[in-house]
C-alpha cells in the first residue's frame, strides 16, 4: 500500500525508524563542501558535454526549505535567484504548504 494514499484514507503506517547523519540535520550550504556535490558549473561545463542528460538536484536535505534552496541554485540564473526564492515562498504560502505569521 502505498504510504500516501494510506494516510489519506486513515490507514495507520508505522515506518520503521531511520537515522541519516546527512538527512534531517543538513542543508544545501553544508552539502556543497561535501566531495560528491556537483555544482551547476560542473554539470554545465562537465556533465552534459559528457552524455549526461539527468540529475537529481534535490536529495536528503529533508526540510521545505532545504528543497528550495536547492531549486533555486540548479534551476536559476544567477541574477534571478532572489526573485525567485521570493516567488517560490510565496506559491508555497499562497497553496497553504507553509504559513507564515502576518503581523
Amino acid at each position: 500500500i502505498d504510504f500516501f494514499d494510506a494516510k489519506a484514507k486513515g490507514v495507520i503506517y508505522n515506518e520503521p525508524s531511520f537515522e541519516c547523519e546527512y538527512g534531517m540535520n543538513n542543508h544545501f550550504y553544508n552539502i556543497q563542501g561535501y566531495p560528491t556535490f556537483i555544482s551547476p558549473k560542473s554539470i554545465k561545463e562537465e556533465y552534459i558535454p559528457r552524455g549526461f542528460k539527468h540529475f537529481k538536484i534535490e536529495g536528503r536535505t529533508g526540510t521545505l526549505f532545504g528543497a528550495v534552496e536547492s531549486y533555486v541554485n540548479y534551476l536559476s540564473k544567477d541574477e534571478t535567484r532572489d526573485e525567485n526564492r521570493f516567488t517560490m515562498l510565496c506559491e508555497l504560502q499562497n497553496k497553504g504548504h507553509i504559513k507564515v505569521n502576518e503581523y
